[in-house]
């Protein structure tokens, strides 16, 4: 028998049958390879849970000498409202008394950008957070007190604007607007702007002024009509103060979708291609065509680190190098049947997968297009991943954004998160150490450090499943496969029936939500190995077995024949030894012209604990058949 050993360090989840980089597997949902093994991502631990309604937009608010604080959006009735949390509790909701959005609530998302700024106030510049809708502009004063609903406001260019060019140039009177913001050189850049919304201006802009302002003018050269091919700009430190003439449009047809600053570019994303303008000012200013044929959905998808601008397009994931590396490269080639659907075996699953997976977490899923608007992207540098949160389309709802789609930076692969329960996830942020997660209903979870427990202390695990590529030494003939080896990591001690109602094993209990291992072949010869040890010949997959479940070392393996283990191993309180390597056996019979492997740690079906699989390794004992018929 020879041996096919599949070992870390693994890269990430790919789901093409053929062109599958070396290192990635089949499936991933809720797995981390972080470290090099197959083990569960990190829990979330909820923390709190405020009244906010659905759908928050947030940005880290860190500006000495005040409290960094996570703000987030959200819009209800009749006012936008803001929640001010540390991470740890939520410390107080502001409103505003300012009209509603048109077309928002609890369950629509409104799209909107944080953008951090100075304003000054008699004197003093004061650090503000402007929330920038498409209809008007709000301002968090930090300084104002918390229960206040004056924390809140409305940005006024009347009073909060310096205008200094005010005697030569006509400014907007009208609040700035736009969903799409960013801050880049010390100007506010507000983009977005939805058809026929118009811009009144202080003064009517004169005859004799900028002629590129004629197509865009009303009749009595007093407002602006803006449309959202557009995008403006306010003066230097100056967020309110915008020039009527401050404007650049992109391609005849097309809608800005998103901004964002690389330091001395500023990069303007539309639906079909991607802008650079560089300069500083006015007689410098300059604006070409970067990336031609492909374009962003979301704004707050845009994520730039390292020196790269990671965004969400129509089908994927991309990655743009800067002007030196002037290409858009699609990082997802891999996942593609994410966005556009399922075939061939992508959604084969094994057996003991397919009820929790398509039944509870609606797997397989497939992205859906009505909301990519709404895709939110995080960089964790503490973990260096980046996320992005994702619509799902899936048997359990249409409007969900019960996913994230995580990027390794380290080792440049996919996989794929999602809550225990299908919860969904709308933002996460990092603070104080911390990454925080803002779910539906205002949930406030922290990602765990440590192996803390999901849903908080005492809750379950975090699901976690693992399918390897296609395995086969040479695919146009048959192998037996007559054992499989694991090299585990355990993960403390279990007690007798912990998770579940036990099952007998000769006279020791097993627990019921134990992980499991299972292998399968393309042809109809299958081998089971069932919780009572017992080896039984069915035309169908492995089910689960107590393969993971050795004590200390590697000379323990289950025996499928007999009793659940060779030797002395007993169940009870000392089934694991703590933090120790050891080789968990999987006996087989199995005749195929290809093998995956599976591994199922799910301590959500059953009860309570903490996930136990860390995978180093994994070898198959692979051999000729014992006869040419099987």
């Amino acid at each position: 028998m020879a041996a096919l050993t599949l070992k870390g360090p693994w890269k990430g989840m790919d789901l093409r049958e053929t062109d599958a980089e070396e290192g990635t597997y089949a499936l991933g949902i809720n797995v981390d390879v972080s470290q090099g093994t197959i083990q569960a991502r990190p829990p979330w631990e909820q923390v709190n849970q405020d009244d906010r309604l659905a759908f928050p937009v947030a940005c880290v608010f860190d500006c000495p000498p005040f409290t960094p604080v996570i703000l987030d959006a959200s819009f209800g009735d009749s006012v936008p409202r803001v929640s001010v949390t540390d991470g740890e509790s939520f410390a107080y909701v502001t409103s505003a008394d300012c009209p509603d959005p048109p077309g928002s609530g609890a369950s629509t998302p409104v799209a909107v950008s944080w953008v951090q700024a100075y304003l000054n106030d008699d004197g003093v510049s004061v650090p503000v957070a402007l929330l920038v809708t498409a209809f008007a502009t709000y301002v968090y004063d930090p300084r104002v007190e918390p229960s206040l609903a004056a924390t809140l406001r409305a940005l006024d260019p009347a009073t909060d604007a310096f205008k200094v060019n005010a005697v030569n140039y006509s400014y907007w009177a009208s609040v700035p607007r736009g969903p799409i913001a960013v801050m880049h050189q010390t100007r506010v850049y507000y983009a977005g702007f939805n058809q026929g919304v118009a811009a009144s201006l202080a003064a009517p802009v004169p005859a004799n002024q900028s002629s590129k302002m004629e197509s865009v003018l009303s009749a009595s050269r007093a407002e602006i009509n803006l449309n959202p091919s557009m995008v403006y700009w306010s003066d230097e430190s100056d967020p309110a103060g915008i020039r009527a003439d401050h404007f650049i449009q992109v391609g005849f047809g097309e809608t800005v979708t998103g901004l964002n600053s690389t330091g001395e570019v500023l990069l303007i994303f539309t639906d079909r291609n991607i802008y650079a303008l560089t300069g500083y000012s006015d007689d410098t200013f300059q604006l070409s065509r970067v990336v031609t044929g492909t374009g962003c959905v979301s704004h707050q998808s845009i994520i730039t680190e390292a020196g790269v601008t990671y965004f969400a397009s129509q089908d994927g994931i991309y990655a743009f190098g800067g002007l030196g590396a002037p290409e858009a490269i699609k990082l997802t080639e891999g996942l593609q049947q994410l966005w556009t659907g399922w075939v061939s075996q992508m959604d084969n699953l094994l057996d003991p997968m397919r009820l929790r997976l398509q039944g509870t977490l609606g797997w397989p899923w497939v992205f859906n297009p009505a909301r990519f608007a709404f895709i939110q992207g995080r960089v964790c540098s503490s973990r260096d991943f980046i996320a992005w949160c994702m619509p799902v389309a899936g048997s359990t709802g249409a409007d969900e954004f019960r996913c994230l789609l995580v990027y390794d930076l380290k080792r440049r692969g996919w996989n794929v998160w999602t809550m225990a329960n299908g919860d969904d996830i709308y933002d996460i942020l990092e603070i104080g150490g911390n990454v925080v997660g803002l779910g539906a209903g205002g949930t406030l979870s922290r990602l765990a450090p440590t192996a803390i427990e999901e849903g908080g202390s005492g809750g379950p695990g975090v699901p976690m499943y693992w399918v390897s590529q296609r395995l086969a030494p040479a695919e146009d003939e048959y192998r037996q496969c007559r054992s499989v080896r694991f090299k585990v990591l355990s993960a403390g001690v279990f007690a007798t029936g912990q998770g579940g109602s036990p099952v007998t094993v000769g006279s020791d209990a097993v627990p019921l939500d134990l992980p499991m291992a299972c292998i399968e072949g393309e042809e109809a010869s299958w081998d089971v190995v069932d919780d009572a040890g017992t080896a039984n010949d069915y035309t169908e997959r492995i089910t689960r077995t107590a393969a993971f479940n050795t004590k200390g070392t590697t000379a323990l393996h289950p025996n499928p024949a007999g009793s659940a283990f060779y030797g002395s191993a007993v169940w009870g309180t000392d089934v694991w030894t703590p933090f120790d390597w050891f080789t968990s056996r999987l006996d087989v019979n199995i005749t195929s012209r290809w093998f995956r492997i599976g591994i199922i740690d799910d301590p959500y079906t059953a009860g309570a604990r903490s996930n136990a699989v860390n995978c180093a390794s994994i070898t198959l004992e692979l051999g000729p058949p014992e006869s040419p018929n099987r």
